[in-house]
């Protein structure tokens, strides 16, 4: 299991619900490369980092992050990536209406990890 301070690289889906069902955030997919991130980096998702240090190179897991580990404010990472996916992003958690933020879910593989 990797620890804080190595570089892991994820593929990631990550979506919200609303009262029509899952709404999709961003996906690396869509960007045509893996996340890379140092594990522990404070400006990662606390729940990202949280569940990737305890993941093996091909895990695959389905994180829920409540909101209190999650998009705590607007800046952490990752961020979605298109125009499309930053609107539903500022919609579900930067809208000063909302007065509770949604939980993230997170479908994740861990790629790899490189010790420092």
């Amino acid at each position: 299991c990797p620890k804080p301070g190595t570089k892991v690289t994820i593929d990631y889906t990550m979506y919200t619900f609303n009262r029509y069902g899952p709404l999709l955030l961003d996906r690396t997919k869509d960007r045509g490369e893996p996340f890379t991130f140092v594990l522990g980096d404070s400006s990662i998702l606390e729940g990202l980092n949280e569940a990737v240090s305890t993941m093996r190179p091909g895990s695959i897991r389905r994180l829920t992050i409540p909101a209190k580990l999650g998009f705590v404010d607007a800046t952490k990472q990752p961020q979605p990536s298109s125009f499309e996916y930053q609107q539903r992003f500022k919609n579900a958690y930067v809208n000063p209406i909302r007065q509770m933020k949604p939980n993230l879910v997170l479908d994740l593989k861990l790629f790899a990890f490189q010790e420092p």
